[in-house]
């Protein structure tokens, strides 16, 4: 079992046996999902690339811009590539 306290600004650490066991990096965002029970799971959250990058788009000349399916794609793939 893994404890951790809550600070004042409402923070805690997510104990190292557990980041490595959901493979938690830097900046990884967590779902809260509240059982019937009322006891938690707590799992990575799949966050969409806008949330990190905006809805901007930077225009390359003679080259148009990626949506955010595309963006989305290509993080992905370098994710399992890594």
């Amino acid at each position: 079992m893994s404890l951790s306290k809550v600070t004042s600004k409402w923070q805690t650490v997510v104990p190292q046996a557990v980041r490595n066991s959901l493979g938690l990096s830097y900046g990884d965002s967590l779902e809260w999902l509240l059982n019937k029970d009322g006891s938690f799971n707590v799992k990575p959250a799949k966050v969409d690339a806008s949330e990190y990058f905006g809805k901007y788009h930077y225009k390359v000349k003679g080259k148009q811009p990626l949506s955010d399916q595309e963006i989305n794609e290509r993080l992905d793939k370098a994710m399992r590539d890594q």
